[in-house]
């Protein structure tokens, strides 16, 4: 898992997610392997505005982007869809980073 690996090696991390596809408890389990709080603010990237509102507002300097839908039967079922939605977080995050002016991104794709 990034965030752990990141933690791990004493970077702070801020987590955004909508738990459209996820849960609380991994939250948990990452906070406990870390020992620590781990900030997390319930966002879908897609919202631009509210995206850059939370970099700035964390004072953020770099991004892992690995947010998207991931099932493999669902995206075989309804590929349009995912592609939609996988493009549509890709674009604006990379909105929210420029309008930020963070040039640091690391992409992670399923």
């Amino acid at each position: 898992h990034m965030a752990a690996i990141l933690l791990a090696n004493g970077h702070e991390v801020i987590l955004v997610d909508n738990l459209c596809n996820s849960k609380m408890e991994i939250l948990e389990r990452l906070e406990y392997m870390a020992g620590r709080y781990v900030t997390f603010i319930r966002l879908d990237v897609r919202n631009t505005p509210a995206l850059q509102r939370t970099i700035e507002q964390y004072a953020v300097t770099a991004v892992v982007h690995c947010a998207g839908n991931k099932s493999i039967p669902d995206s075989v079922s309804h590929p349009l869809d995912f592609y939609n939605n996988n493009l549509t977080c890709t674009t604006s995050v990379l909105r929210a980073m420029q309008r930020s002016s963070i040039k640091t991104l690391l992409f992670a794709s399923s």
